[in-house]
């Protein structure tokens, strides 16, 4: 691209804007618990839009193919676009739909089970944000937000069994995070044998 600059500026301006742009966001600096910020891909995609935009006019120019066919395949991809758009926008309803439907996709994600498991629990299925939340703690065992939510369920529960568990969970989170307030509440709240 920095070779074909006096040729095809475009190229290089697009390119340069695409790794600029790049940079704060392909996880050096982590904000979250995200491995990369692709919330925020919209803005280097702007270089990718550059090269696309103008090399297509110049393959266009170069093959002779007449404007009215170019903005015609235009219109065509907008429409599909915005029927692949509309699909996707069904999905953000709600917390429910929203990781349903990350769980389809990524069947072992597991942010989007812990997720899915917190939305099932508020709406009250409490052993279907079990059975969510195992399988999350059987993607990665020690993820701790995962751990104190399942104790809590069983702990809540009340079976003998259940209380069993739900201390070795909270036992499992304060051996990583030393002093945890919600395990050690937890823990508490089993040897007084409250719910």
């Amino acid at each position: 691209a920095f070779a074909l600059r006096k040729r095809m500026l475009w190229l290089a301006v697009g390119l340069a804007w695409w790794a600029i742009a790049l940079l704060p966001v392909i996880g050096l600096v982590q904000v979250g618990t995200q491995g990369v910020a692709d919330r925020y891909s919209y803005i280097p995609m702007i270089g990718g839009f550059v090269v696309f935009a103008w090399g297509l006019e110049e393959l266009r120019s170069r093959l002779g193919v007449p404007t009215n066919a170019v903005a015609a395949l235009a219109v065509g991809v907008v429409v599909g676009f915005s029927f692949v758009s509309h699909q996707q926008v069904s999905h953000w309803q709600n917390s429910f739909s929203l990781y349903s439907r990350a769980v389809d996709v990524s069947p072992r994600d597991v942010a989007m089970l812990f997720n899915l498991g917190n939305a099932v629990h508020r709406d009250g299925r409490v052993d279907e944000a079990e059975t969510l939340y195992r399988r999350a703690l059987a993607v990665r065992p020690s993820h701790s937000f995962t751990q104190l939510n399942l104790a809590e369920l069983l702990r809540e529960r009340g079976i003998p069994d259940d209380r069993v568990e739900a201390s070795a969970l909270y036992e499992s989170v304060l051996r990583s995070r030393p002093g945890n307030r919600r395990a050690v509440a937890g823990l508490a709240a089993l040897e007084l044998k409250v719910p």
